[in-house]
């Protein structure tokens, strides 16, 4: 008799059940809602479609359980609003071993989650980005129709143009873009504000990996660092990379990868990459002191590039400008080239080293201001008068590339490098630190996030279907609302105890958060069970 009627609620449930899903599935999958996972703007209508049946995942992950709840509620309502189990009860059935159906779907729903969440989705996100990979031209060229902004893969330039490619331009030969107003930056800082009458944007792809490039021309542009105006008649904008379209990010990866980020964060790109810029900042900051240290030794300094040389006299001593670059005086420089020199005088110098990703793009670039004389290497030599004069960038010496690549990360991290006293060096170090404890700690809050959704299943799916049996309503409107108040609780301790367990401060705070949300449902569970539904 029992397994007679446990296949019976069974079946009622599962019909609920899968309606509910199919709807919910439906809804949201179309809805636009789960798109917010991905930050892409242009997409065709082929590309939409693709992306739809992938997310199916997503959206089984959020709406299985609500379905699942909802299927409880609603079943064991109804049979208790027809006094099913008040006839189980006469008939000497223990009413307890009927909720099995909902302790099956509770679980099955449970384990389909958990494997949307650690193992479907992030295989989907890894999908997704090859489906919208493939076009990267079509999503370029849409991008460029739109004015202004971000261009893919030029994150340094913030530009806005009057006037969008010609629709028969292609990528591969370069697309124009005229009266382009433009923001050069380094990181947060403003390196240039200027105009150009045109620039030409190409890209590439080579092996794999895709670049994208340009040329302004006709530029005119400020520079906030020294408060004076500039033209040019070029300026080449370097190839980079262009990004993943979808983001790496902590959330995409599956179990496995965390649990193995948790126990080397260093491998974390993001950490990756604070972890490079500490390289290049103890680099530059190295240069810098050697050329302070031969300047104080030998009153001179001395840059040696392939096939050219400077040595740079000044009556005083450089002083360190705000930004880290040396400042010299009354300046003269002996630039040699090929068995020739020429006498360069300016009133004013700067000797900076440029910022790249990596150590071995910085260079070491002398700008001369007020009154540069400028004589050629001609016979006789010819002066020419300018108010400034950007000489041939330097590569940094091998040396000290070598010696700071050779560097562990446990050497670069360790406060031996703080004994530069660079600014840049200290906040960098600082910055590594915190990015490997925020990386560790996210990783943590999203293990204990999943594993806690996953077993709220089986706990919201039993409570739903006590208050079914308890409030005796087959009312659609009162059984979602059963399924749905107890799931809210549960999902906003454990967004709260996620958020907590991100800050360094508040982490265990956060997990206790997490996990007492569901511990407080569970013992309203055993209450309900043991207590309410033998009376």
């Amino acid at each position: 008799m029992t397994w007679t009627l446990q296949r019976y609620v069974f079946r009622e449930m599962g019909r609920a059940f899968f309606l509910t899903a199919l709807g919910l599935i439906t809804i949201l999958s179309m809805g636009g809602g789960v798109f917010n996972m991905i930050h892409i703007e242009e997409l065709t209508a082929r590309q939409l479609v693709k992306l739809m049946a992938l997310v199916i995942p997503v959206a089984a992950s959020l709406t299985l359980p609500i379905a699942a709840m909802f299927s409880a509620a609603a079943t064991y309502g109804r049979l208790a609003s027809d006094n099913e189990f008040v006839a189980c009860r006469s008939s000497g059935i223990n009413i307890q071993a009927l909720l099995l159906p909902a302790l099956v779907i509770s679980l099955g729903t449970g384990l389909v989650t958990f494997l949307c969440i650690n193992s479907v989705i992030p295989r989907m996100v890894r999908n997704l980005d090859q489906i919208v990979g493939r076009d990267l031209h079509s999503i370029v060229r849409q991008r460029l129709r739109r004015p202004g902004g971000v261009i893919p893969g030029l994150k340094r330039y913030r530009m806005y143009w009057d006037e969008a490619p010609d629709d028969g331009a292609t990528l591969e030969d370069g697309l124009i873009l005229r009266g382009v107003a433009f923001l050069e930056m380094d990181e947060d800082a403003v390196v240039r504000v200027g105009t150009a009458g045109l620039v030409q944007i190409r890209l590439e792809q080579n092996e794999g990996r895709t670049t994208i490039s340009g040329v302004m021309r006709d530029i005119t542009y400020y520079e906030p660092r020294t408060g004076e105006f500039f033209s040019a008649a070029s300026q080449t904008i370097d190839a980079n990379e262009v990004p993943f379209t979808l983001p790496a990010k902590l959330k995409f990866l599956n179990l496995r990868e965390l649990f193995s980020l948790r126990s080397r964060p260093q491998r974390w790109h993001e950490v990756r990459e604070e972890f490079s810029k500490l390289r290049v900042a103890v680099g530059r900051a190295r240069v810098y002191q050697t050329l302070l240290e031969q300047s104080r030794d030998m009153g001179v300094l001395t840059l040696n590039g392939p096939g050219y040389s400077y040595r740079i006299e000044s009556p005083s001593p450089p002083f360190l400008l705000r930004d880290g670059s040396l400042s010299l005086q009354d300046v003269r420089i002996i630039e040699s080239r090929a068995g020739r020199s020429r006498n360069i005088r300016a009133g004013r110098a700067t000797v900076e080293i440029s910022r790249a990703e990596a150590l071995s793009e910085c260079a070491v670039i002398i700008h001369l201001y007020d009154d540069v004389v400028v004589p050629d290497f001609a016979e006789p030599a010819q002066t020419v008068a300018k108010a400034d004069l950007l000489l041939t960038p330097i590569q940094l010496p091998q040396s000290v590339i070598a010696e700071v690549e050779a560097l562990t990360d446990g050497q670069i991290l360790s406060d031996r490098v703080l004994t530069l006293d660079d600014p840049l060096v200290t906040r960098q170090h600082a910055e590594v630190i915190s990015r490997l404890g925020t990386t560790v700690r996210k990783i943590t809050g999203i293990i204990h996030q999943r594993l806690a959704f996953t077993i709220s299943v089986f706990v919201l799916v039993t409570l739903a279907a006590v208050l079914g049996i308890v409030l005796r309503d087959a009312q659609m409107l009162t059984a979602f609302g059963i399924s749905f108040v107890p799931s809210l609780f549960v999902i906003v301790a454990i967004v709260m105890g996620k958020q907590l367990a991100g800050n360094d401060q508040t982490v265990m705070a956060g997990l206790l958060v997490m996990w007492s949300g569901l511990g407080l449902v569970a013992l309203l569970d055993v209450w309900m069970l043991m207590g309410v539904l033998r009376r």
